[in-house]
C-alpha cells in the first residue's frame, strides 16, 4: 500500500464522514460489507469483506489527535504471505502531525493488541530507506524477517509471544 494511497485516505475522511469515505475510497470489490467501530476514542476501525465470499480484503484503524482530525492510518491488506497468515501492515502519518506520537502510541496501546486478538504473527513491510519507519518498528519489538528484492522492502515480524 502506497503512501500516497494512505494519505489520500486520511485526507478524504476528515471531509467526508466515516461512511462515505469507505464508501467512495475504499471498496474495490462490487459486494464489499464495511463495518466500523470505535476502538477507543481517538482510534476507529474499519473492516471491509466481500459479503459472497466472506473473506477479508481489508482493514483500517484511522487514528486522532486531540483536535479530533485523523492524522494517521494503519492498513493490513489480508493475502498469502509465505505460507503464513495473511496479513502485511502499512502506516502513514501525515506530515505537520509526525513526531508527535500518535502512530506509536496507537500501536502500542490499542491496534496491536486488536490485530492480536485473531493471530499469532504480525508482518510489517518498510521501504529500506524509511528510517524514522524502521526505528518506530523496531521500538514496538518488530524484527528484521527478510528482505525483499523485487519491491526493495524490508519486511519484520512481531510474534504475538514477544509483544505481550
Amino acid at each position: 500500500m502506497k503512501d500516497e494511497t494512505l494519505k489520500e485516505l486520511i485526507e478524504s475522511l476528515n471531509k467526508d464522514n466515516l461512511k462515505d469515505c469507505a464508501e467512495k475510497n475504499l471498496t474495490p470489490i462490487k459486494n464489499a460489507h464495511i463495518k466500523s467501530k470505535n476502538l477507543s476514542k481517538k482510534i476507529c476501525y474499519i473492516k471491509i469483506s466481500d459479503k459472497t465470499a466472506k473473506n477479508t480484503v481489508y482493514e483500517f484503524y484511522f487514528i486522532q489527535n486531540n483536535n479530533k482530525l485523523y492524522v494517521s492510518v494503519v492498513g493490513v491488506i489480508n493475502y498469502p504471505f509465505d505460507n503464513e497468515p495473511p496479513n502485511d501492515l502499512h502506516f502513514y502519518t501525515l506530515e505537520e502531525n509526525r513526531k508527535n506520537g500518535h502512530l506509536k502510541n496507537a500501536l502500542k496501546e490499542t491496534i496491536l493488541h486488536h490485530l492480536f486478538l485473531d493471530r499469532n504473527n504480525q508482518y510489517l513491510t518498510i521501504n529500506k530507506d524509511n528510517v524514522p519507519s524502521i526505528n518506530l518498528a523496531k521500538k514496538l519489538g518488530f524484527q528484521h524477517y527478510r528482505y525483499d528484492p523485487c519491491n526493495e522492502h524490508d519486511i519484520y515480524l512481531l510474534r504475538k509471544c514477544d509483544f505481550f
